[in-house]
């Protein structure tokens, strides 16, 4: 999972960060809200980060099970908040 400092492993991945800011202060963002707010212009990455995010236990997908081809909507997990409060104040 995760390393443990978790504000050295933000820094090294600033993409990372952004998504799980704008996630948490944007519950429920999908893919295209998310890459907007951070700036990534590509469908193809910001789906990688995102899947990769899911894979590392920081987010999940809202969206219902029958949301085939919809929206994702995007939550922190219980791991994602863990790690954004742990740094809270030392990525500046």
């Amino acid at each position: 999972m995760m390393s443990k400092e978790p504000a050295a492993q933000l820094r090294r991945a600033p993409r990372r960060t952004g998504a799980l800011l704008h996630i948490a202060t944007h519950p429920e963002a999908s893919n295209r809200e998310i890459a907007e707010g951070i700036g990534i212009a590509d469908e193809a990455q910001i789906s990688r980060l995102l899947a990769r995010m899911q894979d590392l236990g920081l987010i999940r997908n809202h969206a219902g099970a029958g949301n085939h081809g919809g929206a994702n909507a995007w939550q922190l997990t219980a791991e994602g908040r863990r790690l954004l409060s742990a740094t809270k104040g030392s990525l500046d």
